[in-house]
């Protein structure tokens, strides 16, 4: 069988490449990373040197001003690939998480080659078992003049749910269980730092107090103070005792303008350190971030895990909301999903007492 996974993200990689040691090991498998996320082009080149997969493609589908609202339609309908694939295009099963407009163009120039192909999503962290599709116009025309012309469309055709967590997922796909991620498991942790760091371990963080900071201060709506929840947390636990793993897409240079300390290796997904290193004796905090339950209930040395939601700011920000309730519904079923040393706090003093 030939899969092709489309990966937006790192995580997805991440997934990607867990299924391919595993569920998809005896399956000739190939890889598509986009450019939405930063420094995809070199990972790609370190992905293809691990020889895990037969191909990787970088493809670049970052939305540009210049590119009208009819090249989007045409590609969508008539279908893209990245650069390199054109004979390369027979595929049995299409995974990925987003089935946006480029994934699904992507579809369509695979259903030229193969009409039977199977369309099936993986997981993006625990968070994403409860996200809805996005949606555009440009989106819902070209499923419109796909139907028209007698074509599939990716959506409809989605039957699988990847996913680390069955017990937690509670969508409308068939969960299919990823196995669980060993942190023994070195062939997989050989890979991720060739892929991601060059073939170094991580280095241990020796701040006790780890924030990682998610991206409502930007998106979603108003701002919902993530950042005046972590000067409050180095206030209480000592500036020098924090640290601030800031995420991709937020901005490095607002934390240190407030006096915290920024992690350099801010762009190297969170995984990769759940994975590599060992945090016992370590506190992790969010407010929105799904890293602290991605990997929460399938792996070791987790240490503290706290989420300060609830001292964020949320009622100009439907997207902090939404995801805001699902955090606390996860953790309201905590036991039940195997979630270990993980809580949320009202008050920034509890801090100190959760430990």
């Amino acid at each position: 069988m030939k899969v092709l996974f489309f990966c937006n993200t790192y995580y997805q990689l991440i997934v990607a490449i867990r299924m391919k040691l595993t569920l998809k090991k005896h399956d000739k498998a190939s890889v598509i990373l986009t450019d939405v996320s930063k420094n995809s082009e070199q990972i790609s080149k370190n992905l293809q040197k691990t020889g895990l997969f037969e191909s990787v493609y970088h493809f670049q589908v970052s939305r540009n001003n210049s590119k009208s609202f009819l090249k989007y339609l045409l590609e969508g309908v008539k279908g893209i690939y990245p650069k390199g694939m054109q004979a390369d295009l027979f595929y049995d099963e299409l995974i990925g998480f987003n089935y946006d407009i480029p994934m699904c163009a992507l579809y369509a120039s695979l259903e030229k080659v193969n009409k039977a192909i199977l369309c099936n999503v993986m997981e993006e962290g625990l968070l994403s078992y409860s996200t809805p599709d996005s949606d555009c116009k440009v989106a819902k025309l070209i499923r419109v003049i796909r139907k028209l012309l007698f074509k599939k469309n990716a959506r409809e055709k989605r039957k699988n749910f990847y996913c680390f967590n069955k017990k937690a997922y509670k969508g409308p796909y068939e969960p299919v269980s990823i196995p669980p991620i060993n942190t023994n498991d070195v062939e997989l942790k050989n890979i991720l730092f060739n892929v991601f760091l060059d073939g170094k371990k991580p280095k241990e963080y020796k701040e006790k107090y780890i924030y990682l900071s998610s991206v409502y201060d930007f998106e979603g709506g108003f701002p919902v103070g993530e950042l005046k929840v972590a000067i409050k947390i180095a206030e209480i636990v000592g500036y020098k005792n924090l640290i601030v793993k800031v995420h991709p897409r937020d901005s490095v240079e607002r934390f240190k303008a407030a006096g915290l300390q920024v992690a350099e290796n801010s762009s190297i997904p969170w995984e990769i350190f759940q994975i590599g290193c060992d945090f016992t004796r370590k506190v992790i905090i969010s407010s929105f971030s799904g890293s602290l339950i991605n990997l929460n209930s399938i792996i070791e040395n987790i240490g503290t895990n706290i989420y300060t939601n609830k001292l964020c700011n949320i009622s100009g920000n439907p997207m902090a909301q939404y995801f805001g309730s699902i955090i606390d519904g996860y953790l309201g079923e905590a036991e039940t999903l195997g979630l270990k040393n993980i809580t949320s706090i009202s008050a920034i003093k509890q801090i100190l007492h959760k430990e």
